[in-house]
């Protein structure tokens, strides 16, 4: 029986081809080891094969797709980001399509709405060309739940009715259900919205892909609670929470946590449901909170505030990818997480460099030379003692909630978030 290692040895080594590296990660995908997939991939990336054909533009798509199912939405971009220039020179519209249906998904997950609706536009508009209605109906749907993030309920179900139309299977109906149901409950009608939710579980039930019905589940057990059918929201929250154990996407598996907090209110219990809101509020997988990797998470903590009747932790919600610290470098904050203390004088000079290098992008990145001399200025260090200094601040930072923000480039370091300097 192969290991992990042994797949990722192969990949690298040349043994595999292109095609049965991506064949390997996406069989640990769907056995739901993201790990293993991320690792076979990587390790084939960065050795950076020749590959005719796109082959490595195809490596790059996939572990894009696999950073978004992990619910590292900044991971994805840079991979995409990279994919970008290969696509001139690939010519092959498959390759078009999953690069920009991609970069929609994204672009929707760190907020840049805009942005995603357009690129999804796009990718539904390619995939009609290709005659391909599977890959369609997915960019009207993820279209559907951009706009629903944006609040603009209306532009949401004109999407979902190409979606609708469009459906390939039981299980891809239920999807689209369920989305339709989580549109009436945002407009306030949970009795469509549970009506809609048995139809999809009913679908879903049909099928063998259990995210559709742990979807289904957990939003048809909110629902039930803003009902009063207390004993069938618990139900489904615990069958919910039985079938994301087995599967792999964390953030789906987190967000179940805040759905269950209008059990919470339902059950007299509103301080349960904030005590969600705030653990949603953690650095979680890239140092961003769970809101601003999960569009569900988002569309779930809008809702809970609104019947909690919370304005202004609302507004917090447009506070996505902003890093504040002193001048100093003492602490800093990471979206809407608590302050993190920065003890290392070396680690806080090291941050400040960064973050006024963020704040300029003049250079956009910091070469490890010119972090080694802001954190140790005049000190004379060997070069190999110097970067392992450099390497344990990094990752004092990263730990700090930089992870994922704090990013390295081919010709160096940087924040990829907005800086705000803060006295204190």
């Amino acid at each position: 029986m192969r290991g992990v290692g042994e797949d990722a040895a192969s990949a690298s080594g040349g043994r595999l081809s292109s095609s049965e590296v991506l064949a390997r990660s996406e069989g640990h995908r769907m056995a739901g080891d993201f790990a293993a997939a991320a690792l076979i991939l990587d390790d084939r990336l960065l050795a950076r094969p020749e590959e005719p054909g796109g082959a490595f533009l195809e490596l790059l798509l996939a572990r894009a797709r696999l950073a978004l199912d992990m619910g590292a939405p900044r991971e994805a971009g840079l991979r995409l980001e990279e994919a970008a220039p290969l696509l001139d020179r690939c010519h092959r519209s498959a390759d078009l399509l999953g690069w920009t249906a991609l970069a929609g998904i994204q672009a929707g997950m760190v907020g840049r709405a805009e942005e995603a609706t357009r690129l999804l536009w796009r990718a539904a508009s390619q995939a009609r060309t290709l005659a391909d209605r599977r890959q369609e109906g997915r960019a009207w749907h993820n279209l559907a739940m951009v706009q629903l993030d944006r609040r603009d309920l209306v532009a949401a179900e004109g999407a979902l009715a190409y979606a609708r139309a469009l459906g390939p299977d039981e299980e891809y109906l239920a999807a689209v259900l369920a989305l339709e149901g989580l549109i009436r409950f945002a407009e306030g009608r949970p009795l469509e919205a549970a009506a809609l939710l048995d139809e999809a579980h009913a679908l879903a039930d049909l099928g063998v892909r259990h995210w559709v019905d742990a979807g289904v589940r957990t939003l048809r057990g909110a629902v039930r609670a803003k009902l009063g059918r207390l004993d069938e929201a618990r139900e489904d929250l615990a069958i919910s929470r039985t079938l994301h154990a087995r599967l792999p996407a964390p953030a789906a598996r987190a967000s179940v946590e805040l759905w269950a907090g209008f059990l919470d209110l339902a059950e007299g219990q509103p301080e349960g449901a904030r005590a969600r809101l705030r653990a949603a509020r953690a650095p979680w997988s890239e140092g961003v909170d769970l809101l601003h990797a999960d569009l569900g998470a988002r569309c779930a903590a809008r809702l809970l505030l609104g019947a909690l009747g919370d304005p202004v932790a609302d507004e917090d919600l447009a506070a996505r990818g902003v890093i504040r610290l002193p001048p100093c470098g003492r602490w800093l904050v990471a979206g809407a997480a608590e302050p993190a203390e920065v003890r290392s004088l070396a680690a806080r000079r090291i941050l400040v460099a960064l973050a006024r290098a963020a704040q300029e992008r003049s250079p956009p990145a910091l070469s490890a030379s010119a972090l080694i001399e802001a954190g140790w200025p005049g000190e004379v260090i060997l070069r190999d003692a110097a970067l392992n200094r450099l390497y344990v601040a990094i990752h004092l930072l990263r730990r700090a909630g930089l992870s994922g923000v704090l990013v390295t480039r081919s010709d160096g370091y940087q924040i990829e978030a907005e800086v705000v300097f803060s006295e204190g």
